[in-house]
């Protein structure tokens, strides 16, 4: 904060933005935080935050669910889709 009295207008500086310019500033601002509360509520969104389960993994829960009961118990099957769609961390 030690730069904000430099920077502050003292008084006997004028503003040396045109008209037009300085109108289009509030424009501008009005998109700036628009912009930023779109990006804030992707970025929040728990779904967003969550690691993407593999589209190959969704395709394996599947084939345990059509066929998983001529081989595996139900709670076998249960178990094993559960992994499956379990999201895969960053890195792995």
């Amino acid at each position: 904060m030690s730069g904000y009295g430099t920077a502050s207008e003292t008084g006997g500086t004028g503003r040396i933005l045109d008209d037009e310019t300085y109108e289009s500033a509030f424009g501008a601002w009005t998109d700036a935080r628009r912009e930023l509360a779109a990006r804030w509520n992707v970025a929040s969104d728990p779904a967003n935050l969550q690691p993407a389960v593999p589209r190959a993994m969704h395709m394996a829960a599947g084939v345990v669910r059509e066929h998983g009961a001529t081989v595996l118990t139900q709670q076998e099957s249960e178990q094993l889709i559960d992994s499956l769609m379990a999201p895969i961390p960053s890195g792995s």
